[in-house]
């Protein structure tokens, strides 16, 4: 994933993801959640319920703020409408299968008809001795465009635009040369 062209708060969030679950592939000063004081308010936690449906656990000041409500007991999916649904239920199915993040950029559509640019980054939160009991994504609510109105109105309907799906590591094949000689 090129990393460069995401919001540095979806940057700082997948540096620390990596960190915490020993995914690191270089040893590079990473970004700190110091350095960008708005990423705590932008963060929510969602928990798989059934195959449709993922609940708010939690959710960031900043969350509440765009979605115009306090999110947590409702089903992340009510966001998105028809194929756009489906294939955010596909990332997130894949996202915590694989425990790798994912992100999808978005078009959120406030009532007051101007659309901002989200993304939303999804990472596990993966327990390997409670996987199937803790099946919970932490996630990142991002305006990606500058606003031109930071009085904007709520925000539920969203629009996929991009989707970068988790990056899933392959199983290499070995073979084996097994050679008789009898």
């Amino acid at each position: 994933m090129n990393l460069t062209s995401l919001h540095p708060n979806t940057q700082t969030l997948l540096s620390a993801w990596e960190r915490m679950t020993d995914q690191s592939s270089s040893h590079q000063p990473s970004p700190k959640s110091d350095d960008h004081p708005d990423l705590l308010a932008a963060l929510f936690v969602i928990q798989k319920h059934d195959e449709d449906m993922w609940l708010f656990r939690s959710a960031g000041s900043e969350v509440r703020h765009r979605l115009g409500r306090d999110p947590v007991e409702h089903n992340f999916l009510e966001l998105w409408q028809g194929y756009d649904r489906e294939i955010t239920t596909s990332v997130l199915k894949s996202a915590h299968e694989h425990n790798v993040p994912a992100i999808l950029q978005a078009r959120a559509e406030p009532l007051s008809g101007q659309a901002l640019r989200v993304e939303i980054t999804l990472a596990s939160l993966y327990n390997t001795s409670a996987r199937s009991k803790n099946e919970r994504l932490i996630g990142l609510y991002q305006v990606i465009e500058p606003e031109r109105n930071k009085r904007t109105s709520p925000s539920w309907p969203h629009t996929l635009e991009a989707i970068y799906p988790p990056q899933t590591k392959k199983t290499q094949t070995h073979l084996r040369l097994v050679a008789n000689n009898g």
